[in-house]
């Protein structure tokens, strides 16, 4: 336990010492943002200390995260949920938030609003899709009744100063088959409905993303998700995207856990399924 102890005191420091030698690299990244290199790292020490698990994580690999925050210019701060810091093994991945992905897209100042959301049973919702944008319209809507289970997720973005749309509609077999890929199920189990808004709206983004130059959206892309390390001398090495398989056993395990949790959604479904079959002949009777 004493070792465990000094390991993380050690990283702690090593990674605070690694973000002061790196400040100079910070201001250059964080140019175009507004930010200062100070009050970044400051939020960084901060997110730094505040997350036990990130503590065990190697230095090197949260200085990546944090290198790679400052450039696509978003604030490391947990209180405002841009980006999370999340542990693969031993080392830090970087992960934009739903919030995060809106803020980046929202920056090309094309678009008047970009929203996701979830679509439950009971909900009024109608899609029309086209090759056309001015063909896209969708229509939302509940009321005060039970709005029953959640079904989907949809992110949206509407162009400004024009009725055209633009749209990502994800069942919720898709929503699982992304929660299977997770490393991990911590973030899927606390907050399910914003990783579920998080997977509609970063698929929007990559499509938008083909529509613009080369910007912070596209670097957020590519981040989200990478082991990426970086040393006190500035040397940076790019390990593997996280959510990718890389082999065969990999693969199949993932496969496995899909099938059990859409086996658990069936089983639910039916068991809801009863329960008003139930709750209605009991009101014929």
């Amino acid at each position: 336990m004493k070792n465990t102890a000094n390991s993380i005191m050690k990283n702690t420091a090593n990674s605070i010492e690694l973000l002061a030698k790196r400040k100079n690299q910070f201001e250059i990244a964080l140019q175009q943002t507004g930010i200062t290199a100070d009050k970044f790292i400051r939020m960084a020490i901060t997110t730094i200390r505040q997350n036990n698990e990130l503590l065990n994580c190697t230095p090197e690999s949260v200085l990546g995260s944090l290198f790679e925050c400052a450039q696509i210019g978003l604030f490391p701060d947990t209180n405002l949920a841009y980006v999370y810091f999340i542990p693969y093994k031993n080392k830090c991945t970087l992960r934009i938030s739903y919030k995060g992905w809106r803020t980046l897209a929202y920056r090309s100042g094309k678009y008047e609003s970009i929203y996701a959301n979830y679509v439950c049973e009971n909900d009024d919702f109608k899609i029309t899709n086209g090759s056309n944008p001015r063909d896209r319209k969708f229509f939302h809507s509940w009321g005060l009744k039970d709005r029953v289970e959640i079904i989907g997720y949809y992110a949206e973005a509407h162009y400004k100063n024009s009725d055209n749309y633009e749209f990502e509609l994800l069942n919720l077999h898709d929503i699982l088959r992304h929660k299977a890929k997770a490393q991990t199920d911590k973030i899927w189990k606390e907050f399910p409905e914003a990783m579920g808004k998080k997977c509609a709206i970063k698929k929007l983004c990559q499509r938008l993303n083909l529509e613009m130059e080369h910007n912070a959206l596209s670097e957020a892309i590519i981040a989200d998700g990478r082991v990426i390390e970086a040393d006190a001398d500035g040397n940076i090495t790019i390990n593997e995207q996280v959510d990718e398989f890389n082999n065969e056993e990999q693969t199949e395990q993932h496969e496995k856990e899909l099938d059990d949790l859409l086996s658990e959604q069936d089983n639910n479904d039916a068991i809801c399924d009863e329960a008003k079959d139930f709750f209605n002949n009991k009101e014929d009777k």
